[in-house]
């Protein structure tokens, strides 16, 4: 498999494992390309067949320093855990998604 192929499954499979459907509709449903076909819709009715041009973006965020800052000052305040709290989350999360990585990773090489 393709090392860009397997980084998006993960990162896919991070975001989405422990979603409800609905969940997973509204964060389809945010992305530009479903907004501008919404946008489109609620103009001329419905458009079934169009196609869904997936390369629309939308625009960066880009914080500025202040705002860096802020966030970092905020981050500094949370109190952290130890490293070995830190390690057994990690590796918890990981085994949660195996499950969801073997099943994709079999879905792509199929």
């Amino acid at each position: 498999m393709p090392r860009i192929a397997s980084i998006v499954a993960d990162c896919t499979i991070e975001t989405l494992k422990d979603k409800s459907l609905d969940e997973i509709k509204l964060i389809a449903y945010r992305t530009a390309p479903m907004e501008r076909i919404i946008e489109e819709e609620n103009k001329n009715g419905n458009l079934f067949g169009r196609g869904i041009n997936m390369s629309e973006r939308k625009p960066i965020f880009k914080a500025t320093k202040a705002e860096l800052e802020a966030a970092r000052a905020r981050r500094n305040r949370i109190p952290r855990g130890t490293n070995e709290e830190y390690y057994k989350n990690f590796l918890t999360e990981k085994e949660q998604g195996n499950v969801f990585r073997r099943r994709a990773n079999k879905w792509l090489l199929d």
